[in-house]
């Protein structure tokens, strides 16, 4: 079995409030192997973005890592000073953030920016960078990269921005890439072509991927596993192909039941009922209770860890059999 990359243990990211603490992330635990694509999902606010910038030391300026363990190669980031984080930051991990107009530098050409990461963190000419952000440029399907690097952001198109900061990314050969929705401002054309580029590069550069996305197909089109976050919580994991045919808990049989499915059209879409927690003041024991059809008097006190299932399946719900037993009458994926 390849060897791991990443794991993450208990997890933790707080955030000071005037009248009290809210938890971002409350615990999350997933880990990655050596070339694998690695899902996040979950609806808003469930704590997948916090989770990924702490990988790398990147949370706002409001919130803390409060505890946890983010072993990478061996080493706990969560331990290491920041010089260790900026070293490993950009050269071992690199992230494609969701807005490309945000993330990169107005004031800079784009090839400038490609090429700032082997000029002044591997040591390369000034001529070589450059020719490694033409390489780079081509490499991720930028059409006439020699007029292109002389371009600024606002004068390329969102779809040329997100390819730039895939290269950007991929400038310094890292071993992990963390992409943080990086399609969501996109068409869906467009979108299409960006999952494509980075699924064949992954391939090809054998990089390892955490992908964060609310979208389920996203996930399903780029990721062989699966990490489904719950107010802050990690509440399933598994492979993309087991965990979306045959979930085992109500959180995310919810999130399949609520896609919309062009074979089945009903006159209302099925969705989850109520609202996702206060993060300041979360319910007792299993948080997804209060919105859970399958909840039982046991759900509503205690600690609700991930536990192993069959192969690499694991679930924090205690009554994951009502789950299947309801997939099994009604199957969320057609034909299954």
């Amino acid at each position: 079995m390849t060897e791991l990359l990443l794991e993450v243990r208990d997890l933790r990211v707080d955030f000071r409030l005037p009248n009290g603490v809210l938890h971002a992330v409350d615990g999350a635990s997933f880990e990655l192997r050596a070339g694998e694509a690695l899902g996040i999902v979950g609806e808003s606010g469930a704590g997948k973005t916090m989770a990924l910038r702490a990988l790398v030391g990147l949370l706002p300026r409001a919130a803390t890592l409060a505890g946890g363990e983010i072993v990478f190669e061996g080493v706990d980031l969560a331990a290491a000073g920041p010089e260790t984080l900026r070293a490993v930051r950009g050269r071992s991990i690199s992230m494609i953030f969701q807005e490309p107009m945000t993330a990169l530098n107005p004031v800079m050409r784009v090839g400038e920016q490609i090429a700032e990461g082997p000029l002044v963190r591997l040591g390369y000419s000034r001529r070589r960078a450059h020719e490694r952000a033409l390489e780079l440029m081509r490499m991720v399907g930028i059409p006439d990269p020699e007029e292109r690097a002389e371009a600024y952001a606002h004068e390329l198109s969102g779809g040329m921005r997100q390819r730039v900061m895939i290269a950007i990314a991929l400038s310094m050969e890292p071993k992990l890439i963390l992409c943080d929705e990086p399609t969501t401002a996109l068409d869906v054309t467009i979108q299409d072509q960006i999952l494509k580029l980075l699924a064949s590069l992954r391939e090809r550069l054998q990089v390892s991927v955490v992908f964060v996305s609310h979208d389920l197909a996203v996930i399903a089109q780029t990721c062989r596993r699966v990490a489904v976050m719950y107010a802050g919580q990690v509440v399933e994991t598994g492979s993309v192909e087991e965990v979306f045919r045959e979930p085992r808990h109500p959180y995310t049989l919810g999130l399949l039941r609520s896609v919309p499915d062009v074979d089945d059209l009903r006159e209302v879409l099925a969705t989850i009922p109520g609202s996702p927690p206060d993060l300041a003041s979360p319910p007792s024991g299993c948080r997804f209770h209060p919105r859970c059809a399958f909840a039982q008097d046991d759900c509503i006190k205690g600690e609700f860890p991930l536990r192993p299932l069959d192969g690499e399946r694991a679930t924090a719900c205690i009554h994951h059999e009502l789950a299947a037993a309801d997939v099994r009458r009604e199957p969320v994926i057609a034909g299954a």
